[in-house]
């Protein structure tokens, strides 16, 4: 459970509704079940950082979700897993280590992560200088796309 102000879509509803987070959390999840069966994948933003993530790939493509952590606006997060999820879709595939043109127009890094009891590859890009997690100059924010 976390802190119940962080504003998360589920505390949201309940305080909304005026019920209880557990029952807010059951609609959440009969909600999401229902967009995974019609679409394939959902997204989960997580407010207290700059992350979000999918869910549903690994069950319905057999590929691995997808992460994302960079300063960006929550809806620029959910266009870029959309990008992804939709390139898997599409037949794509993706791996940890490896470097990928497709499908942006810049280069992604893949870098495979625990989330919760799952595997997923967090996409990482380079800063708008070219310059990746790690190496010198790199962006604050880009540079902390490799945090937990």
């Amino acid at each position: 459970m976390h802190q119940f102000d962080a504003e998360c879509a589920v505390c949201q509803e309940a305080q909304r509704e005026g019920i209880p987070h557990d029952e807010a959390m059951r609609r959440m999840k009969i909600r999401e079940a229902h967009m995974i069966e019609q679409i394939g994948w959902v997204v989960h933003a997580i407010t207290d950082a700059p992350l979000a993530h999918t869910h549903g790939l690994q069950e319905t493509y057999g590929h691995p979700d997808f992460e994302v952590r960079l300063p960006v606006a929550p809806r620029r997060r959910y266009d870029l897993l959309r990008t992804l999820a939709e390139a898997v879709q599409a037949g794509q595939t993706f791996h940890a280590g490896v470097e990928s043109l497709t499908p942006f127009q810049c280069p992604v890094r893949f870098v495979e992560r625990q989330e919760d009891d799952r595997t997923v590859l967090r996409a990482v890009f380079p800063d708008a200088n070219g310059r990746w997690p790690g190496e010198s100059g790199c962006q604050t924010g880009y540079n902390e796309q490799l945090l937990d």
